[in-house]
């Protein structure tokens, strides 16, 4: 019989966090070895991690386990995606090495999965903790009345109309795995954008039902991102994600509205002349031609929302 689930875990560099990491899975994942699979891809670390692999390998031997070795750093998103297209199960969810996970997540995942045969997006609902201050931000991202949600597609619209870190928490989604390698396929360029979750979450949520817990299954520790990054996924990631939505047919002034708001009162030019300041360089090869892209999307309709 074939399993249910694979739990990828795409690592680089941090053979530490990853022997904690599938120390909780070798607990948490008793009694579900006949409906799981395991799957490490190393973005070719530098560190031990290989010899934690082995050692997890060589202990879980009840298990289907896999483990890949990139021949070179392929970025994160890229090795994310090998973790996506290399999953052979139903459903697949990718989960970082640093993320804390309830004992209980395996469980009700599995159970729901199996009850609800045509799931194409299952959601943990996750808090959210910053790690300078070790303050809880928020103690759940969603609220939902009921967790089967009668039309995902529409709340998923709704949400994403308002708010993205719901679909953007690696660690969170479980995808039906047919589903989100047509995602990938539908948008190749997905793969180097950094908020390229969240389309694929949102592409899922058109051919299927969608799941999300009302209990807490997971935090999620914000990390600040180096300056650069955070240009990078505010200004240029994001908003590209909202107008590739778009043309999967979600709502269109809704989220050309979504781009317009990210960039504020200022407005393109006045956003330029700060990031030419800091990072003169990156904004004139990269952010530069990436902003004209997306105005030649907004303009034509600016009158419209």
């Amino acid at each position: 019989m074939s399993r249910l689930l694979t739990i990828a875990i795409p690592t680089y560099n941090r053979a530490d966090l990853l022997d904690t990491q599938l120390a909780w899975l070798s607990h948490a994942i008793k009694g579900y070895e006949s409906d799981c699979e395991i799957l490490i891809s190393d973005n070719c670390s530098t560190d031990s991690t290989p010899e934690v692999i082995q050692k997890w390998r060589s202990q879980l031997t009840n298990i289907k386990f896999t483990a890949h070795r990139n021949s070179q750093n392929l970025g994160v998103m890229r090795n994310l995606v090998h973790c996506l297209k290399s999953a052979e199960t139903k459903y697949v969810w990718a989960i970082g090495d640093d993320d804390p996970i309830d004992d209980k997540a395996i469980p009700y995942v599995i159970s729901n999965l199996k009850s609800n045969y045509d799931l194409s997006l299952l959601i943990l609902n996750f808090s959210l903790r910053d790690t300078h201050t070790n303050q809880v931000l928020y103690h759940h991202t969603f609220d939902v009345k009921t967790e089967l949600l009668p039309d995902g597609k529409n709340f998923i619209e709704n949400y994403l109309t308002k708010e993205h870190r719901g679909l953007g928490f690696l660690s969170a989604q479980i995808y039906h795995t047919a589903t989100v390698q047509q995602a990938l396929k539908s948008w190749p360029a997905s793969v180097d954008n950094l908020e390229g979750q969240i389309y694929w979450g949102a592409f899922c949520a058109q051919f299927g039902r969608v799941h999300i817990s009302k209990k807490v299954y997971l935090e999620n520790a914000r990390v600040m991102y180096k300056p650069r990054v955070r240009v990078r996924m505010h200004f240029i990631d994001l908003p590209q994600v909202f107008i590739r939505l778009i043309t999967i047919g979600y709502n269109r002034i809704a989220f050309h509205k979504r781009v317009i708001e990210h960039y504020g009162k200022k407005g393109f030019g006045k956003v330029i002349q700060p990031l030419l300041r800091l990072f003169p360089e990156f904004t004139v090869n990269f952010i530069i031609p990436q902003l004209v892209y997306i105005a030649s999307y907004i303009v034509p309709i600016r009158k419209e929302v």
